[in-house]
C-alpha cells in the first residue's frame, strides 16, 4: 500500500502472507523471516527518510483465505493507493477507512513599515462517505425490490422520499444521495428493468376418449431505460438470455421526462431512432456513446443528451415451464377425464407467471348396428336396422342403387336395384363419431318355373 500525506511523503507499506504475515524491510530490501500469526502484530517504519510515520497491522485468520487489517496511524493522510502484483489470485474484499484530518495554515501580512500580523485558519478534511445500491437489475412484475442505502446518514431519494430504504416495484431509474454529520455526500443511482412473464398453455382442447395431448408453455418479455449526458455512454442491459426487439424511445438533443414517458424536446437528433435500432435490436447488452459522432449535432452549441427506451424478449427456450397433474411441459399423455391443467412459467430471473387450459375427453361414440339377415329378395317386407350403439346418425350406402331411408336405415326392396351393397353408419358426434359398415344383399325374385311330365291334363284331374 501506497499512503501520501499532506507533508509531500510518500510511503509504501508492503507486506506478504501464507499461514501468516511477513513484512517487508526496507533496509534490507526483503522480507521478514518471521510470521506475525494470528493474534500477534507489529508497528513498522516503514520509510526510512522519515521514520515518524507508523503502520499498525495484525493477522485476524490463516484458515482458508488469509485475512489481515492494517491501519496508518499518523494524521495528515490525503491519499491511499491499493498495489497488488502478487501471482495468486490476489487481494479481495479490500475495504479501506480513511480517518478525517485537519491543517492547520498560517498567513502573516507585513505592512509597508514593516509591521506584520498573523493568523491562523485550520481546515478539516473529512472522508466522503460511500453508498452502493448494487448492480442494474430485473424485478419480476407485482414484485417489490428494495433498496437500501446504508444506515447512519440522511437520505434523499429521487422521489424526494428521505428514508434510509425505497421499495420499487416499477421500471426505472432510481437515485439516491445520502449526507453524513460532517454534511459531507455521496450519491448512487440503479437502473431496474422490471420483466414481465408471459405464459401461454394455447387453447382449450377437446378430445376424445382414448386420444393423447401434448401440452406446451411460453414466453417473456420487458422494457428498460437509459439516460445520459453529451459525450458519457449510456448502456442497457437485458436480463440472461433476453435480446432487445423494439426501440420504444431514442432522442438524442434535449429530450424530456423519466423512464416510461419520454418526450422528444426541442432539439432532437432526426437519426436518433434508427442508430438505436441498428445497435441495439437483437442484442443483450449494448453500450451508447451519446455523442455528435453517433447521432449528428442536431442543435449546435447546445449540451445534449441521450434518452432511451427498449423492449426485450426472453425466448421461451430460456424459461422453464411445470404443470399440475402430473403432467411435463412437451410430453403426450392420455387424460382419463375432462380437467383444468395449469402451467407455471418461470423465467432465467426467477420470475413466474401462470396460466390455465381445459382438456375436455368425450366417450367416443359407438355405431354398432345390424340388420336381420345379410340377404333380402326384392319382394321380402322392407328391413330396418338395430342400432345397439349411438342413435342419432345417419345410414348410406355405397352406390345409388340402393334406396335406404338415411335417418332411420330402413331399405325399399322392391325400389332397390338387386345387387350387394355395403352400408355405413355414422354417429352424430362433431368429435368423437364413429362409423360401422353391413353388406347387404338383394336379389330378384325367378319368373321361371316347370309343371314336370305330362303337359296335357284333364278336366277335374289334378
Amino acid at each position: 500500500m501506497k499512503f501520501t500525506y499532506d507533508d509531500g511523503v510518500v510511503d509504501e507499506f508492503r507486506f506478504r502472507g501464507n499461514g501468516g504475515m511477513q513484512l517487508w524491510n526496507p533496509q534490507t530490501s526483503t522480507f521478514t523471516t518471521a510470521n506475525y500469526a494470528v493474534g500477534n502484530h507489529s508497528a513498522a517504519f516503514m520509510n526510512i527518510a522519515n521514520s515518524s510515520k507508523q503502520y499498525y497491522i495484525e493477522c485476524l485468520t490463516t484458515s482458508g483465505i488469509n485475512k489481515w487489517e492494517f491501519r496508518n496511524l499518523n494524521t495528515g493522510l490525503v491519499g491511499i493507493e491499493l498495489f497488488d502484483n502478487a501471482s495468486w489470485n490476489g487481494l479481495s474484499n479490500v475495504k479501506i477507512s480513511q480517518l478525517s484530518f485537519a491543517k492547520t495554515y498560517t498567513v502573516t501580512g507585513i505592512g509597508a513599515n514593516g509591521c506584520s500580523e498573523t493568523d491562523n485558519t485550520t481546515i478539516t478534511v473529512y472522508p466522503s462517505p460511500t453508498v452502493d445500491l448494487g448492480v442494474d437489475l430485473a424485478v419480476c412484475q407485482g414484485a417489490t425490490q428494495t433498496l437500501d442505502a446504508g444506515s447512519g446518514y440522511s437520505y434523499l431519494w429521487s422521489d424526494n422520499s428521505t428514508n434510509q430504504t425505497l421499495d420499487v416495484s416499477t421500471f426505472g431509474i432510481y437515485s439516491v444521495t445520502i449526507t453524513d454529520g460532517n454534511n459531507c455526500t455521496a450519491d448512487d443511482q440503479i437502473n431496474i428493468s422490471q420483466e414481465t412473464v408471459d405464459v401461454s398453455a394455447g387453447f382449450d382442447q377437446i378430445i376424445c376418449e382414448g386420444s393423447s395431448v401434448t401440452l406446451n408453455g411460453a414466453n417473456s418479455h420487458g422494457t428498460i431505460c437509459a439516460t445520459a449526458d453529451e459525450d458519457n455512454p449510456a448502456t442497457l442491459t437485458a436480463p440472461l438470455g433476453a435480446v432487445f426487439t423494439n426501440v420504444v424511445f431514442a432522442s438524442y438533443g434535449l429530450p424530456t421526462g423519466s423512464c416510461g414517458n419520454f418526450s422528444v424536446g426541442s432539439c432532437h437528433s432526426n437519426t436518433s431512432q434508427s442508430v438505436a435500432e441498428g445497435l441495439l435490436i437483437g442484442q443483450n447488452n449494448v453500450t451508447i456513446s451519446a455523442s455528435n459522432g453517433v447521432f449528428g449535432d442536431p442543435c449546435i452549441g447546445t449540451r445534449k443528451r441521450l434518452y432511451v427506451e427498449v423492449q426485450w424478449v426472453l425466448n421461451s427456450g430460456n424459461n422453464s415451464y411445470t404443470w399440475n397433474n402430473g403432467v411435463s411441459d412437451g410430453v403426450a399423455f392420455i387424460p382419463t377425464t375432462t380437467n383444468t391443467y395449469t402451467v407455471t412459467g418461470t423465467s432465467a430471473n426467477n420470475c413466474t407467471a401462470t396460466d390455465d387450459v381445459v382438456v375436455t375427453v368425450n366417450p367416443q361414440e359407438d355405431a354398432t348396428f345390424a340388420y336381420s339377415k345379410s340377404s333380402y329378395c326384392s319382394d321380402d317386407s322392407d328391413p330396418s336396422p338395430t342400432i345397439s350403439g349411438t342413435a342419432g346418425g345417419t345410414f348410406t350406402a355405397n352406390s345409388a342403387g340402393l334406396n335406404i331411408i338415411a335417418a332411420t336405415g330402413l331399405i325399399d326392396l322392391d325400389a332397390s336395384t338387386p345387387g350387394t351393397y355395403t352400408i355405413t353408419y355414422s354417429t352424430p358426434g362433431a368429435n368423437c363419431s364413429a362409423t360401422y359398415t353391413q353388406d347387404v344383399t338383394i336379389t330378384a325374385p325367378s319368373t321361371d318355373f316347370n309343371y314336370g311330365g305330362d303337359t296335357e291334363f284333364c278336366l277335374g284331374t289334378t
